[in-house]
């Protein structure tokens, strides 16, 4: 086990996490040309919460199966295509969209759109604490001292829809006392092979899309994980 300082106040262990011991703001200071700080990004980003009790919940690896059949099912019906337009919505962190990239044939040429409703978040710091928001503008996470509250913002109780109304007010008040000393900054969730690879030049793209709204363009391939929740539906609809 092997511990990482990742500020001047906080440090965490390689070891096994815990779901209190991940927040979003971990991996605006991750350093992501460290193979160690890497695989921690990794584990922590697991964890991070997705929305009603559900956790981000990607990794390496997790698609192969699926990967091997659609690499067969392509070379059954795809192979003459010398251009091949392919989207992967509901990419995450889209890690698992650039192994779907590598499997695909040396000989065609791949236009591959990896996409999902969020892809980056705002931390705002101050003396006090941190909040951390969507790029919908929602607060997902308030960080005081060395606790943090997670909004149940996909939650449809009135319990929940309280605690998120007062972790949301919480969050702004935090972020316009004018007394404060507040600093922001904007951290993508993509992961960064998937930035490295898309800065390639070499077919490969992320965007932020909403899938239920219409995308001007034509697609040979749609791959769409784990999208299709209530959850989820309840938010990108509302």
């Amino acid at each position: 086990m092997q511990i990482i300082k990742i500020t001047d106040a906080t440090s965490i262990q390689t070891g096994d996490l815990s779901e209190s011991d991940v927040w979003f703001g971990l991996l605006e200071h991750l350093d992501t040309n460290n193979l160690v700080e890497v695989q921690l990004r990794d584990r922590i980003y697991w964890k991070l919460p997705a929305g009603d009790s559900n956790n981000q919940r990607t990794c390496k690896n997790r698609f192969d199966h699926i990967n091997f059949t659609l690499k067969r099912l392509v070379k059954q019906h795809l192979e003459d295509r010398t251009v091949l337009r392919v989207l992967d919505a509901g990419c995450s962190d889209a890690i698992t969209s650039c192994e779907w990239f590598g499997t695909f044939p040396e000989n065609t040429k791949i236009e591959m759109l990896a996409c999902d409703l969020h892809t980056k978040f705002e931390v705002i710091t101050s003396q006090i604490g941190e909040a951390i928001y969507r790029d919908d503008g929602i607060c997902i996470q308030f960080k005081l001292r060395n606790r943090f509250w997670t909004a149940p913002f996909l939650k449809r109780t009135i319990k929940n829809k309280a605690k998120s109304m007062l972790l949301s007010l919480a969050g702004w008040t935090m972020s316009n006392m004018p007394l404060l000393q507040l600093t922001k900054s904007t951290v993508s969730l993509f992961h960064p092979e998937a930035l490295s690879l898309s800065n390639e030049k070499n077919g490969f793209r992320l965007v932020q899309k909403n899938i239920t709204k219409p995308i001007n363009q034509e697609f040979d391939l749609i791959r769409i994980m784990n999208v299709f929740h209530n959850w989820h539906l309840n938010d990108v609809f509302e």
